[in-house]
């Protein structure tokens, strides 16, 4: 594989440049700089790196907790970083269950009056 250019990597994974110089600036993944080109460019390694942080990403995995998984080669400290992620997600499941019940409920009454004037909520 070819060096890619920032610009080249940003179109084709869908991410901004200003991310992958975020991703840089905190140690995720390492841009290389050839003698005489202004440009930023990636190899082979920066790619895979920059797909495993897209997937973790798109897992909703925080940036922080990435940098922990690349940092750690244990996997009991991977495997808590994901079991923590899950237990962060059930907690929003519930919350947004809550949210669906009690709205639920509002439209019912709002159906049932056939008027939604929403003083009487507050």
């Amino acid at each position: 594989m070819e060096l890619q250019k920032a610009s080249q990597v940003s179109k084709e994974y869908g991410i901004s440049t200003r991310m992958l110089r975020y991703y840089e600036q905190v140690g995720l993944i390492q841009s290389v700089r050839k003698e005489d080109y202004a440009y930023r460019v990636y190899d082979e390694g920066a790619i895979r790196r920059l797909r495993q942080i897209i997937i973790l990403r798109k897992l909703r995995v925080s940036v922080k907790k990435i940098r922990e998984i690349f940092d750690n080669n244990n996997a009991v400290s991977i495997i808590e970083v994901f079991e923590r992620n899950m237990s962060e997600i059930d907690e929003q499941i519930t919350a947004l269950a809550t949210v669906k019940s009690i709205l639920g409920v509002l439209l019912k009454t709002c159906r049932k009056k056939q008027i939604c004037a929403c003083n009487w909520i507050i």
